[in-house]
Formats: structure tokens, sequence, C-alpha cells
């Protein structure tokens, strides 16, 4: 098991990146997630439908990119303190993603700030597929505790 630091608020400014993350989506986690947030689009689940479509191919639910998005999938080997609240998140979804992309998370503290005695840091999480180009855009307001 690999030791972590543990994340502090004084520890960063506004504007630091961290080193990307390489994430593939597979087919069995397209599946689990479209049984378990029970959406079942033709998009998703139906080739034939989903072939007709501007696609051309099956794609996964917008939504999936929550899975590669959050701080502890993104931030790796940086502890993020107990007592962390996770305040608020947004997306901008910019281009379907299936299964099989492989995809480039980088992110960066967009901002951090004390609102009413709370420590808050905003990052911004952007997904990049293996052509370069942006998929998501995602936006997280943690609450730190130190």
């Amino acid at each position: 098991m690999r030791e972590t630091r543990e994340l502090t608020y004084d520890d960063l400014v506004a504007g630091h990146e961290f080193p990307s993350v390489q994430y593939e989506i597979t087919e069995d986690q397209v599946a689990k997630y479209v049984e378990a947030v029970e959406d079942r689009h033709p998009l998703y689940v139906d080739e034939d439908y989903a072939r007709q479509s501007k696609y051309g191919h099956l794609i996964a639910p917008p939504t999936i990119a929550a899975l590669v998005t959050t701080l502890r999938v993104v931030l790796g080997e940086v502890g993020i303190p107990p007592g962390t609240i996770h305040a608020r998140q947004s997306f901008k979804f910019i281009r379907p993603v299936k299964a099989g992309d492989r995809l480039t998370i980088t992110i960066r503290l967009a901002d951090k700030y004390i609102e009413r005695g709370k420590k808050l840091m905003v990052f911004e999480s952007l997904v990049r597929n293996e052509m370069d180009e942006e998929v998501v855009l995602a936006r997280i307001t943690g609450i730190w505790p130190r």
C-alpha cells in the first residue's frame, strides 16, 4: 500500500495543477452504471438504435463522468482529510463518452476562499479523450476541515 500525504487548505494556491490521470471507460462499467441509475436509454443499450443515431455507436450516460472526476480518483496519491465535505458539483458535457475511451483527467485548484468561517476549495476537472478532445468539465467544491 502506497503512503499518501494529507492535503491541507494551506498547502495549495489557486491555479495549482495536479498531474494528469489516465482512465479507461469499460463496457462493464457502462453496463453496471446504466443498471444502477436505471437509465436504459436506447443510445446506451440498443446497438441497432445507436448505430442509426448521429453518434453511430453506443454511448455512455453523460453522468458516468462522475466516476472519473471525483477528487479521490484524480488526486490519487494526495490524501483528502477526514471531515472534508463535498459541497457542490457541476458538469459541462461537451462530447459523449463510450466504452473503450481512454480518458485523460487534469485537475486544478480553480479557487479557494473562506466563506462564513468555512474553508472552501474549488477544483476543476477537465476530461479529454484519446483524440485530445474535451469531453467533460467538472467543478467540485469541497469544504476543508483544516
